[in-house]
């Protein structure tokens, strides 16, 4: 029963709204053109239709005498090119031309795969020289996957964790100031029921987070599932076509779920968080001076954690040189969270005992 009034205070209809129209506001600034640009023109239109082509015809990799087959309508092509620039044909009718140099350049790109990173071997740090060796000599840039899926997915799911954070900083931090503004907090306390309120509050707090989270990767995830992209599901993210370096052996589903458990760590870290920095506001004005340090750190954290998840070129990988630190700094802002919260209770459970003479 208590539980409940407490989820009922914390889903109130303006906060909601509050919140559906900041989503409104940063999906129309800040996801819009990852979700309708998406291949954002030429070639990259083209790129991305001959990976699909390819992928449902060699399936995820491509072996040498697949790479064969997949030359065979380059000179045809090619043909129609020179034709069409003969004609001084307008752009409407240069496609073939895009067609054409796509073709020729991923085959290129096939042929020199175990070779073009190697300029870069003198300026990569013992492990990166290690990560490289390890795909060269075990064949693992046959992969088929456009570039642009991975630079779209990280570009959208980033400002996704965002976006995650601010709302639960939103939805849950007004929680437990709002009571001690209607010194709601001394009145539960005198009961016998009232006084497991902060234990109440923070189960609460992290139920709605959960909450909060399941609702926005459902909306998320059903936008970003209109791209089509789930047909490169079980492609490896090690690809021949000038992707990145990334340090694991991923498929890009499961370089999804990876991002997701980010999100979903980071927005538990918030909730407690939250929840402490509620617990020791006395108004809105200091709530919102905490809010304001505690969204720009956490948000740009699980900004970089995402763009360039794995990869060589991850600011948080440049400055440790850890793999995988991304996820690791999940854990930590969400064991942080917890710990927070957790001092949170024992200390204002403390003071009432005391100020109570208990």
């Amino acid at each position: 029963m208590l539980l409940c009034m407490e989820l009922k205070k914390i889903w109130k209809p303006k906060i909601l709204f509050v919140i559906v129209l900041i989503g409104l506001l940063c999906g129309y600034l800040r996801l819009e053109f990852p979700l309708k640009y998406f291949p954002n023109g030429h070639p990259q239109k083209e790129q991305y239709q001959l990976m699909l082509e390819w992928t449902e015809k060699y399936g995820i990799t491509m072996e040498e005498e697949e790479r064969l087959a997949a030359e065979e309508p380059l000179p045809l092509l090619k043909e129609q090119a020179r034709v069409l620039e003969e004609r001084d044909a307008p752009i409407g009718e240069d496609d073939v031309r895009y067609q054409a140099e796509t073709l020729e350049g991923a085959l290129f790109a096939y042929d020199i795969r175990y070779q073009h990173y190697d300029v870069d071997l003198e300026n990569c740090t013992f492990a990166q020289q290690k990560r490289l060796r390890t795909l060269y000599d075990e064949k693992k840039l046959d992969g088929l996957l456009p570039y642009e899926i991975m630079e779209n997915a990280q570009q959208y799911w980033r400002w996704g964790a965002i976006f995650l954070v601010l709302n639960v900083l939103v939805l849950l931090a007004p929680v437990i100031t709002r009571d001690t503004l209607t010194d709601m907090k001394r009145l539960q306390y005198t009961s016998r029921q009232g006084r497991n309120i902060l234990r109440t509050q923070f189960g609460a707090m992290l139920l709605s987070a959960g909450g909060i989270v399941v609702l926005e990767l459902l909306v998320l995830g059903w936008l970003y599932a209109g791209l089509g992209t789930w047909r490169f599901w079980k492609n490896p993210i090690n690809s021949f076509f000038y992707g990145e370096v990334y340090w694991f052996d991923l498929n890009f589903g499961q370089y999804l779920l990876f991002i997701l458990l980010i999100m979903v760590l980071y927005a538990g870290g918030t909730a407690g968080i939250a929840f402490f920095i509620s617990c020791s506001s006395k108004n809105y004005i200091s709530l919102v001076l905490k809010m304001i340090p505690v969204f720009f750190f956490v948000g740009m954290l699980a900004d970089v954690s995402v763009e360039g998840l794995f990869s060589f070129s991850n600011s948080l990988n440049r400055l440790t040189g850890i793999a995988g630190i991304e996820v690791w700094c999940g854990i930590l802002v969400f064991l942080v969270g917890m710990v927070l919260g957790g001092l949170a209770y024992r200390r204002l459970t403390r003071m009432r005992d005391f100020t109570e003479g208990i």
